[in-house]
């Protein structure tokens, strides 16, 4: 990854909150905070420390308190304790930082700008707290996963918003039938069912997408997403409109060289954008 050097922000702290599932995870743990070091950021752990004159709960506490931002290393024993699930006498430390998690976005009103979800080795989105589970996570394990945290992190965000130009003056007369639809419009009824597939399969990426959201249901696309990847559409698109969930679905058909195939399960789905 090429990356620009920026210089030392010895005011930024981060505190990584991780539980002790085994030695290969407090590993993985202690290599991720320490490649942020590496990278400029000072990123403190438990494994650290031997024994806080202060008593681990009040450490934790300051950690957290201090912290501009708190990983949260989640797996299904970590889940357990910090929803207060685990079996009596396991886990004290991740059930003080749960509950200091929790208090911390109580007193906030919800709003979360501290705490980041971060999955590890075969991590699932169903691992994370509830609490968390309406943020950005990162699987800091890939490369592309890592880049992301970092850039948040560090506020360097992968797209900047433009500068705003100034505002059009448009004609006044009738009103112009707007033609940016027109490549994807298929329901012209003097169109032949081969002129219909030739403009599917005609059709740019953009026009693609735009067809979708426009002219397909959620059910319809979920069904496309499926034949097409071979894989359930992710669960965090549901939340996602239709616009977006087609615009992912498209570019990872691109990515995969699938194209042809996804206009053939379009036409699968919806011959009514073909048929006459």
């Amino acid at each position: 990854m090429n990356t620009q050097e920026l210089d030392s922000n010895d005011s930024l702290k981060v505190f990584i909150s991780y539980s002790h599932d085994s030695y290969e995870h407090k590993t993985r743990v202690k290599e991720l905070s320490k490649k942020l070091f590496d990278w400029g950021i000072y990123c403190n752990l438990d494994q650290y420390e031997f024994s806080p004159p202060e008593g681990w709960p009040r450490w934790m506490d300051k950690q957290i308190r201090e912290a501009d931002f708190v990983l949260v290393v989640c797996t299904p024993t970590y889940k357990r304790r910090f929803e207060g699930e685990e079996e009596t006498g396991k886990g004290h430390g991740i059930r003080w930082e749960g509950h200091l998690t929790y208090q911390d976005l109580y007193n906030a009103g919800t709003l979360n700008t501290k705490f980041i979800p971060v999955l590890l080795e075969s991590g699932k989105f169903e691992d994370i707290p509830k609490p968390l589970q309406g943020t950005t996570y990162y699987c800091a394990d890939t490369e592309e996963g890592y880049e992301s945290l970092y850039r948040h992190l560090t506020n360097q965000p992968k797209h900047k918003k433009p500068e705003r130009g100034k505002f059009k003056v448009l004609p006044t007369g009738e009103c112009q039938q707007d033609s940016s639809n027109e490549n994807y419009k298929l329901d012209n009824k003097e169109d032949t069912q081969e002129q219909r597939k030739k403009k599917l399969s005609q059709m740019e990426e953009t026009e693609i997408y735009e067809l979708i959201a426009s002219r397909m249901s959620r059910s319809e696309i979920r069904t496309v997403w499926f034949l097409t990847l071979k894989s359930q559409m992710d669960d965090d698109m549901n939340g996602q409109d239709l616009k977006t969930c087609a615009i992912e679905l498209v570019t990872r058909v691109k990515n995969r060289q699938l194209t042809n195939q996804l206009i053939e399960n379009i036409r699968k789905e919806r011959p009514d954008l073909v048929n006459p």
